[in-house]
């Protein structure tokens, strides 16, 4: 009777803490790790609006991360699942405000529990709009695709880094990191039939 069963796509909710970095008007970045340019916006409404919370300040060498130690835990995947295959995608909103060229660089590092590890990332370079406060978000996403495995859970780590060659706040805002996971799941009775097998 297991092929009355329909396998269903599930996706999860953002997995990541603290994505629009704070509540309300105030910025926040607990959660998050930030090294190099390290500097903040609280609510800004013009281009698009960071509501709520506030963004990340990007400059040069300004990296953000954050890590999802576990996929089983965080997304309720049983190994099973895991091992099906599934995939993960990061977006985030990026607002290059200013004329400056800026590169822009979205990574996965995805880790097994035998400590393999691979890289997913998307690289954005950026020539600025036409003045200053032009332009406006955009949202950006990149997608890791694990297929079938042996592994019996993953952490991702989720990184934004910015570089360009100037001093201060010259790089775009940084808002709404997420991350959220696709698999199939599988139902408790195929679960247990796979076991047996």
């Amino acid at each position: 009777f297991c092929s009355l069963l329909k396998a269903e796509t599930v996706t999860t909710d953002n997995l990541l803490s603290n994505s629009t970095f704070g509540t309300g008007t105030t910025y926040s970045d607990t959660g998050w790790t930030i090294t190099g340019y390290d500097s903040s916006h609280n609510y800004i409404s013009s281009a698009g609006g960071n509501d709520p919370g506030g963004a990340v300040a990007s400059g040069k060498d300004t990296n953000i991360e954050q890590t999802v130690s576990s996929i089983k835990t965080a997304a309720g995947m049983t190994v099973n699942e895991i091992r099906k295959g599934w995939s993960s995608t990061m977006s985030t909103d990026i607002w290059y405000w200013n004329s400056h060229d800026n590169t822009t660089t979205l990574k996965q590092t995805i880790t097994d529990n035998d400590g393999n590890v691979s890289t997913q990332q998307r690289v954005i370079p950026d020539t600025g709009c036409s003045g200053i406060d032009c332009g406006q978000y955009t949202n950006y996403t990149d997608t890791h695709i694990q297929g079938s495995n042996t592994k019996d859970d993953f952490s991702i780590k989720v990184g934004v880094s910015n570089s360009n060659s100037l001093d201060y706040h010259q790089g775009p805002d940084i808002d709404d990191i997420q991350l959220r996971i696709t698999y199939t799941d599988v139902p408790p009775i195929e679960e247990d039939t796979q076991e047996e097998l």
